[in-house]
């Protein structure tokens, strides 16, 4: 009788072992498939932080967001041989066309571009350009009045402003860079830099830092991009304060710097972390995402039929560049910058 019990419950035991078994492979598996995330790169966070939550309200917890200065930890990254990003969004085409050469980028066409401003569909098929931001004159409205403020950019560096200007670094900072390279092109001239060192012109070591020094009093006035300001004027505004922080459109045009949008190559990402990166990319490229680039960012969306931020007028005189000749003349930018800057 024992042994004959023995034998018919054995086997049920050995299934039962062999069930839970599979059952654990399997809830293994499916914490896997849940656990798929991407790493995200943006900056500012407002922005940054918008863009994942109104994502994964679709697709669930797939973005790791990382903000900051993201350019120096990228490069760094690339230099160790170990780049963390899946997807960067910001900066400057220069940054991109870099990455570009190296092989860094994952060659992805979103469906979306077709719905961007003509001027923006660029030929590339390694990155999309997904906002812009212009370049003007901010200054701080209780250290200046209005009826006296440049209204061009070289009279930035009028003697009356001596000492109490400020202009991003170009040797510093990636945007700095690009703002540089556009105001040089196509013929290299640094007189307005060369003034600016003359007229005693503080430097920031990143552009979208400069409105906050002009905010604080550190400088009075100076060349920036204009979506900080807006950043700065929305949160005094929430805080139930008035921002310090006025901007004028220069007269003799404004510069656009437009902030690209990329996957970064990975052959050992998984499938289906690089279809997530995808549809990130497109929606960032979506009028939601577009949005959101408005709203939070502050920048001038780069698709067919947004909004514009309150700051920017609906017409401005807009100075294109040739960010192939940016890329190609990057080292003689520097230097040039350096020399009419420190003098060396």
């Amino acid at each position: 009788m024992n042994t004959r019990r023995k034998g018919r419950t054995e086997p049920r035991r050995l299934v039962s072992l062999f069930a839970i078994g599979v059952i654990l492979v399997m809830g293994s598996m499916a914490m896997a498939e849940e656990t798929v995330k991407i790493a995200f790169y943006c900056s500012p966070d407002s922005l940054g932080m918008a863009l994942e939550q109104a994502f994964e309200a679709e697709h669930g917890d797939v973005l790791d967001y990382i903000g900051g200065p993201w350019c120096r930890k990228l490069k760094s990254e690339q230099e160790a041989g170990d780049i963390i990003a899946d997807v960067i969004y910001g900066a400057e085409p220069n940054f991109y066309d870099e990455l570009e050469l190296d092989g860094a980028l994952h060659e992805y066409v979103s469906s979306e571009k077709a719905n961007l401003i003509e001027t923006y569909q660029w030929e590339t098929r390694f990155y999309a350009i997904a906002d812009l931001r212009y370049v003007g004159i901010v200054y701080n409205n209780t250290l200046i009045e209005a009826d006296v403020v440049p209204t061009t950019i070289a009279s930035l560096n009028n003697e009356s402003w001596y000492q109490m200007s400020a202009v991003a670094d170009a040797t510093q900072c990636s945007s700095a860079f690009a703002m540089a390279g556009a105001m040089v092109y196509p013929n290299l001239d640094f007189g307005f830099f060369e003034a600016a060192s003359a007229n005693g012109a503080l430097l920031s070591d990143r552009a979208g830092k400069l409105p906050s020094m002009v905010a604080s009093g550190e400088a009075a006035l100076g060349l920036a991009p204009h979506d900080p300001v807006v950043r700065l004027q929305n949160s005094a505004k929430q805080k139930g304060t008035v921002s310090p922080l006025s901007f004028v459109w220069p007269t003799d045009g404004v510069y656009v710097i437009p902030r690209p949008v990329a996957i970064i190559s990975d052959a050992n990402r998984p499938a289906k972390a690089t279809a997530i990166a995808e549809s990130f990319v497109d929606f960032i490229l979506s009028e939601a995402g577009q949005k959101l680039a408005v709203s939070k960012g502050g920048y001038v969306a780069a698709r067919e039929g947004m909004a514009i931020p309150a700051l920017v007028p609906d017409e401005l005189d807009l100075i294109q560049t040739d960010w192939d000749w940016v890329l190609e003349n990057q080292q003689t930018i520097q230097t040039l910058f350096q020399q009419a800057m420190y003098g060396n």
